[in-house]
C-alpha cells in the first residue's frame, strides 16, 4: 500500500518515476514509525526516512518526515484504522516535496 502510494505522489510533484535501475537518483524510504492507538480517538504516529542516491550509489540528500493524524470512530472497527494510515503516511510526505525537496542538489 505505502510503496504505491509514494510513487503516486512524486508523479503528482512533478518526478518521472521508474523502475529501472538506470535511473538518475534512486530514492529509498526507510519506515522508522506506523501505527495507530486507539482511545477516545484514533490517533496515528508516522515516521518515514528518505535518502536518493545518485546512479554511482552515493547518498546525495537524505531527510526524515514525520506526521500523526486523529479521527473520531466506532471503537475496534478495521475501517477506521484503514482510514487512518493513509493520511499519515500521505499528508506530511506531499507537505515534505512541495517545501523541502529540490534536485539536483
Amino acid at each position: 500500500m505505502v510503496h504505491g502510494k509514494y510513487g503516486g505522489v512524486l508523479k503528482q510533484n512533478g518526478f518521472k518515476v521508474s523502475a529501472e535501475d538506470s535511473a538518475d537518483v534512486k530514492i529509498v524510504f526507510h519506515l522508522a514509525k506506523f501505527f495507530v492507538v486507539e482511545d477516545n480517538m484514533y490517533n496515528g504516529e508516522f515516521e518515514l526516512r528518505v535518502e536518493a542516491f545518485d546512479k554511482s550509489g552515493k547518498n546525495i540528500w537524505i531527510g526524515t518526515t514525520k506526521g500523526s493524524s486523529s479521527r473520531f470512530g466506532r471503537s475496534l472497527k478495521p475501517q477506521n484504522y484503514n482510514e487512518t494510515f493513509p493520511m499519515l503516511c500521505l499528508m506530511p510526505f506531499r507537505h515534505y516535496l512541495r517545501n523541502k525537496v529540490s534536485y539536483p542538489p
